[in-house]
Protein backbone atom coordinates (compact mmCIF):
# COMPACT_ATOMS: atom_id res chain seq x y z
CA UNK A 1 0.00 0.00 0.00
CA UNK A 2 1.36 3.25 -0.83
CA UNK A 3 2.31 6.07 1.81
CA UNK A 4 -0.76 7.94 3.16
CA UNK A 5 -0.60 10.87 4.71
CA UNK A 6 -3.35 10.24 7.22
CA UNK A 7 -3.62 13.87 8.83
CA UNK A 8 -5.10 14.84 5.66
CA UNK A 9 -8.04 12.16 6.40
CA UNK A 10 -11.81 13.77 7.23
CA UNK A 11 -12.41 11.37 9.40
CA UNK A 12 -15.96 12.41 9.76
CA UNK A 13 -16.55 11.42 6.04
CA UNK A 14 -17.98 8.29 4.96
CA UNK A 15 -15.65 7.89 2.07
CA UNK A 16 -12.97 8.88 3.93
CA UNK A 17 -13.34 6.22 6.72
CA UNK A 18 -13.48 3.47 4.21
CA UNK A 19 -9.44 3.83 3.55
CA UNK A 20 -9.09 2.93 6.92
CA UNK A 21 -11.16 -0.22 6.75
CA UNK A 22 -9.23 -0.94 3.46
CA UNK A 23 -6.05 -0.84 5.31
CA UNK A 24 -7.84 -2.82 8.68
CA UNK A 25 -8.71 -5.41 6.31
CA UNK A 26 -5.56 -5.56 4.60
CA UNK A 27 -3.62 -8.89 6.06
CA UNK A 28 -0.74 -7.31 4.07
CA UNK A 29 -0.68 -4.24 6.51
CA UNK A 30 0.12 -6.36 9.94
CA UNK A 31 2.58 -5.12 11.53
CA UNK A 32 3.40 -2.00 9.02
CA UNK A 33 3.38 0.11 11.53
CA UNK A 34 4.90 2.86 9.38
CA UNK A 35 1.96 3.06 7.42
CA UNK A 36 -0.99 3.01 9.94
CA UNK A 37 -3.16 5.72 10.40
CA UNK A 38 -2.96 4.60 14.40
CA UNK A 39 0.89 5.59 14.53
CA UNK A 40 1.49 8.14 17.43
CA UNK A 41 4.21 10.55 17.69
CA UNK A 42 4.86 9.06 21.05
CA UNK A 43 4.05 5.99 22.14
CA UNK A 44 4.02 3.97 25.44
CA UNK A 45 7.88 2.90 25.92
CA UNK A 46 6.87 -0.70 25.75
CA UNK A 47 4.11 -0.68 23.17
CA UNK A 48 3.21 -0.58 19.42
CA UNK A 49 3.96 2.79 17.78
CA UNK A 50 0.02 2.86 18.06
CA UNK A 51 -0.21 2.59 22.05
CA UNK A 52 -1.47 -0.82 21.27
CA UNK A 53 0.25 -4.35 22.75
CA UNK A 54 -1.00 -6.20 19.34
CA UNK A 55 -1.35 -5.18 15.99
CA UNK A 56 -5.47 -3.84 15.02
CA UNK A 57 -4.43 -5.11 11.56
CA UNK A 58 -4.14 -8.67 12.88
CA UNK A 59 -6.65 -8.47 15.27
CA UNK A 60 -8.89 -7.23 12.80
CA UNK A 61 -8.21 -9.46 9.75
Amino acid sequence: MATRDWSKVDWTNNEDNNLIRAFLADPDNIMNCNQCPYKMKHPSWDALPCGQYHCWVELSC
